[in-house]
C-alpha cells in the first residue's frame, strides 16, 4: 500500500516541478490538471521507451510549446 501511494504521489510532484520551472522562466504555467495529465504521459513514456529518460521530457516540452 505504501509503495502504491508513493508511486501515485510522483505524478502531482512532477506536475508541480513543471509548474515551478515554467513560472521561474517567466511564463504562465498551465492549470495543475493539465500538468498532471502531462506528467502521467511523461512518466509513462519514460518507462516504456528506453531512451535515458529524455523521451518523456521531449513530449512535455513539445506539448507545452504547442499550447503557447
Amino acid at each position: 500500500m505504501l509503495a502504491a501511494a508513493l508511486q501515485l504521489l510522483t505524478y502531482p510532484c512532477v506536475a508541480l516541478v513543471w509548474a515551478n520551472a515554467i513560472r521561474k522562466s517567466g511564463d504562465r504555467a498551465p492549470s495543475f490538471w493539465k500538468l498532471m495529465r502531462l506528467s502521467v504521459a511523461e512518466l509513462f513514456t519514460d518507462q516504456t521507451i528506453p531512451s535515458g529518460g529524455m523521451s518523456g521530457t521531449v513530449l512535455v516540452v513539445a506539448s507545452l510549446k504547442k499550447r503557447g
